[in-house]
């Protein structure tokens, strides 16, 4: 049991009535119980959905497509599903969803550590088949998983049916069908076989009467065989010419495509270069070279307008010397401007010195005119000493204000000259930025029409001494542009030269794809033919042959009238027999006819008993293993499970059932028993399929049709199966298992929404 199979758990989140559910399936006996509508067959149907369903299948999941799996109003859906297979855990994800593609994730755990192992709904589902070691994941639905209704569809089917889930479980219900196409075809060749050896018998007496006429004729045959032998080797003859006339003309015609090939081979090598010149583009090198020029045109009209900015800016500067005697150099931009706004604020400070030194002159002024004493010395003052001060410092303010005008003068120049300088360093600046833009595209037209010349150089250097383009370096070798051109021109000739000749071919070949290479092996093949045949094509004369062929042709016509007298002379000869002959034409006739089916008798024998079928050498042991391994298994399992009866299966998958009593019919079981032996019988097949007891085993409603006492008894059944079985998970609504069961769970809804607890609630509500 190192590989059992264990269903550990399994949660589900809007998948139909389920909002969100999750259980723990331990191993022994589980009981899923609810009253019907609960939600107990939603966890069983999203099991199998996960291990079994592609979305492409999944329209006939539940009478609807996916979407219906999902709850009532909810856009996506959960199902997930972890397994364990021999110690090892997998988890199985199956996202549903209303607006998008279903995805689907499987996870290995190994501890803490989990790896993904499959990431798409197809690639999950075949690795769910190879972890699980099962040739089909058909046979899951069919062994271990009894859903709703199907526990009981294994003896159900018709034998034919039982046999072909078998053989499909097995992989071999393509041999079985092969089979079965010959199978009755062989019947009938049977048939016809006793017929033949009836008719044989008949025939040898009816020969033995005809001896002596035939003694008569017989000289008359001999004669016949004589002239048919000479008849057919000229009809050889004249094949064999025939065969000739049809290779020499294949070889004429072909010689004249095989020069064409020659000459196509040497274009094709070409074509290569054509294609590179095709791709030479000349208006855009022509173009790359305008962008240059003109952008140089641009940056030398732009310098002109620069120097004529520089040449002004230092006008101003010199302005500036001549009214301020500053001295300093144009190194950097705004060094003009800083300095002039220096000087401006020098010009400012110097004035509001002076028009301090006015007022407090005038004050003086003021205080001088009404004192009597020097407000300095305290001298006193007579009034011609203070008519001198007044006059001295009224001429010295006259000199100060006409010093602060001459300065308002020299900044109002400045300021103008100063926002000038401004103006031109802003222009200055423009014109800069645009010499530099126009610079990176002369730059950038360089570099592409450096990398467009050296491409040109390149292919140029490959063919120059090609003579199919010498013409071209000899007439333009000193110009670009013109050598490309007719470059061009020449790969335009040689590519619609080589598709006029394709073309050409491709016509005698009836618009069909033409492989060159082809056509000269056949050419040489015909030739070599032709020369083994004795046959020089190159020296033959294909009217020679013709008339031979027509001498040939008249010889036989004439010994095949002979021949055709000669017949109606034996004819003549058989006519007082005619009845007889009659009878015994006939006779051999059907012998000849049945003689196929009894050459062909043993073919079809051998495969269909020996290769083909359930009788077939792998399939006939394997067949009879499977239906031989599902008897003992089931009795087993029966005998296991407490019942007195036993099955035989024969060879088309019958099911007899035997018991103390004698042969039953299957259908005289009771319910119960139907049940018991359906849960054998898959079980059985399980073990058969799988190569091992399977870990796990999943009824859905087992009881549904069956009585109280029954489903107790068959409740009984089930709990012995759980000794045997791993992991036994049951889902029903009847609560005669709660006692029998490891583990219980009951399920319920509530609201709408399936409720899952391990304790009986409102247990009367769920009667």
């Amino acid at each position: 049991m190192s590989n059992m199979i264990i269903v550990k758990r399994v949660k589900i989140k809007n998948i139909l009535s389920h909002e969100s559910t999750e259980i723990q399936f331990p191993l022994g006996l589980t009981a899923l119980i609810g009253p019907n509508g609960a939600g107990k067959s939603s966890i069983i149907d999203s099991i199998v959905y996960a291990l079994l369903f592609n979305p492409q299948s999944a329209r006939s999941f539940r009478g609807g497509g996916r979407r219906s799996l999902l709850r009532i109003g909810a856009s996506d859906g959960l199902i997930e599903v972890e397994l364990n297979v021999g110690g090892k855990s997998y988890i199985i994800q199956r996202i549903l969803s209303s607006t998008k593609s279903e995805s689907a994730v499987l996870i290995e755990v190994e501890g803490d550590k989990k790896r993904v192992l499959a990431s798409s709904v197809s690639r999950v589902l075949e690795f769910v088949k190879e972890i699980l070691g099962i040739p089909s994941l058909e046979s899951i639905r069919y062994t271990i998983v009894s859903r709703q209704n199907e526990l009981t569809s294994f003896i159900e089917e018709t034998s034919s049916s039982r046999r072909e889930m078998v053989l499909r479980l097995l992989g071999l219900d393509e041999i079985e069908k092969a089979k079965e196409l010959l199978k009755e075809n062989l019947k009938k060749i049977e048939g016809d076989i006793r017929l033949f050896e009836e008719l044989s018998k008949q025939g040898d007496d009816m020969k033995k009467q005809l001896l002596e006429v035939d003694k008569i004729i017989s000289k008359k045959i001999s004669e016949r065989d004589e002239l048919s032998e000479k008849v057919q080797m000229l009809s050889d003859r004249l094949k064999l010419i025939e065969r000739i006339k049809d290779l020499l003309y294949r070889y004429n015609e072909l010689k004249i495509v095989k020069e064409i090939v020659v000459e196509l081979n040497k274009l094709g090598k070409l074509l290569d270069y054509c294609n590179r010149l095709s791709r030479i583009n000349l208006g855009e090198l022509a173009s790359t070279l305008e962008i240059y020029n003109d952008a140089k045109r641009r940056i030398d009209e732009l310098n002109k307008q620069l120097y004529d900015i520089n040449n002004r800016i230092k006008e101003l500067i010199e302005e500036v010397k001549n009214i301020s005697n500053m001295e300093f150099k144009w190194d950097k931009d705004g060094e003009v401007v800083e300095a002039i706004e220096r000087y401006l604020d020098e010009v400012r400070r110097i004035k509001h010195t002076m028009a301090a030194e006015v007022s407090f002159n005038e004050n003086s002024i003021d205080i001088l005119k009404s004192s009597t004493v020097c407000p300095l010395c305290k001298r006193e003052l007579t009034e011609e000493l203070k008519t001198e001060l007044i006059n001295g410092i009224t001429k010295h303010i006259e000199e100060l204000k006409n010093s602060i005008y001459h300065m308002d003068e020299i900044e109002i120049v400045l300021r103008k000259i100063l926002n000038d300088v401004k103006k031109y360093d802003r222009i200055r600046a423009e014109l800069l930025s645009k010499i530099a833009e126009l610079g990176d595209q002369i730059n950038k037209a360089v570099l592409k029409y450096s990398d467009m010349q050296q491409k040109i150089q390149s292919i140029i250097k490959e063919i120059i001494n090609i003579e199919e383009f010498k013409e071209c370096f000899t007439e333009y070798g000193s110009s670009t542009v013109k050598l490309v051109q007719c470059l061009q021109r020449k790969a335009i000739e040689i590519t619609n030269l080589y598709n006029e000749k394709i073309n050409f071919i491709r016509r005698l070949y009836i618009g069909g794809e033409v492989d060159l290479n082809k056509i000269v092996e056949e050419f040489n093949i015909i030739k070599n033919e032709l020369l083994q045949l004795g046959v020089d094509p190159d020296k033959m004369n294909y009217n020679d042959i013709e008339l031979k062929y027509r001498e040939l042709n008249s010889e036989y016509n004439n010994l095949s009238q002979i021949l055709s007298k000669l017949n109606g002379e034996i004819d003549a000869y058989t006519k007082h027999r005619i009845e007889i002959e009659n009878k015994l034409k006939y006779i051999d006739e059907r012998v000849r006819e049945l003689k196929k089916s009894v050459e062909i008798y043993r073919a079809v024998d051998v495969l269909v008993n020996r290769f083909l079928g359930r009788d077939g050498l792998l399939a006939k042991i394997l067949t009879r293993e499977a239906r031989r391994l599902i008897q003992i298994y089931t009795n087993r399992i029966l005998s296991e499970l407490g019942l007195d009866f036993n099955v035989d299966i024969d060879e088309d998958f019958n099911i007899e059932v035997k018991s103390g009593n004698g042969e039953l019919d299957v259908r005289s079981l009771s319910g119960g028993e139907m049940v018991a032996l359906a849960i054998a019988l898959r079980i059985a097949t399980a073990y058969t399929v799988f190569g091992k007891l399977p870990g796990f085993f999943i009824l859905d409603e087992p009881t549904q049709f069956l009585d109280s006492t029954r489903r107790r008894t068959l409740f009984e059944i089930i709990k012995r199966l759980s000794e045997k079985v791993p992991q036994v998970i049951v889902v029903t609504h009847d609560t005669d298992v709660t006692d029998l069961a490891d583990k219980v769970f009951y399920v319920n809804k509530v609201g709408g929404r399936s409720i899952i607890g391990e304790k009986i609630v409102e247990l009367e509500t769920m009667a």
